[in-house]
């Protein structure tokens, strides 16, 4: 088991090994921790994205409830869900959340975000937001109008303010309501000489 105070003491070593001491050395420590800590946190909830997939509910545990690894206690705690989950939840970058798409029996790949659920790490509270058809299809990676797999994250990914979700390019806050949406990816300009 990893402690958090260990992981700070492999931060600080690996950093006084490297050449002069940097000014933010402390920061830099700490800053790695948290960063491990979060990562160690999602794990345990069955975050470990793979970049694309084409299938949502693949390796998905049927419980229904997730834990989070605390490194400073060693303690793990429960939150129980009210629904199976289609996807690994992913811990948002403030650590308060935790976002995951509902299991979903349809075969229609633009229906496997309709639902997600949205955990408070603190109260415990789970929600079950309902998106918009096209906030949930915006999920689906297409390739020439063909449904091909998911966006990368699954297709659902945090937002660096921890209170919007991107679904695709599509972006909701933690009630479902549709607050933007990302412009697509411009295509590439490569050329062939």
């Amino acid at each position: 088991m990893t402690r958090l105070d260990e992981l700070i003491s492999d931060e600080l070593t690996a950093i006084a090994n490297s050449s002069p001491v940097p000014a933010d050395l402390a920061e830099r420590a700490i800053a790695g921790g948290r960063r491990r800590r979060r990562r160690i946190g999602a794990t345990l909830a069955g975050a470990v994205s793979a970049p694309f997939v084409t299938s949502v509910n693949a390796a998905v545990s049927p419980e229904r409830r997730i834990g989070r690894y605390d490194t400073t206690t060693g303690d793990i705690r429960w939150y129980d869900i009210p629904v199976l989950l289609g996807t690994a939840p992913r811990i948002s970058p403030d650590g308060r959340y935790a976002a995951a798409a509902a299991n979903n029996p349809s075969d229609r790949p633009e229906e496997a975000f309709a639902k997600v659920v949205v955990v408070d790490l603190t109260t415990g509270r789970a929600t079950v937001v309902d998106l918009a058809p096209a906030d949930a299809a915006a999920a689906v990676y297409t390739i020439n109008g063909l449904p091909a797999g998911f966006h990368p994250g699954d297709g659902l990914t945090w937002r660096p303010d921890s209170r919007h979700l991107m679904v695709g390019n599509a972006i909701v806050d933690l009630t479902g309501r549709h607050t933007g949406t990302l412009p697509p990816k411009a295509p590439s300009t490569v050329q062939n000489n």
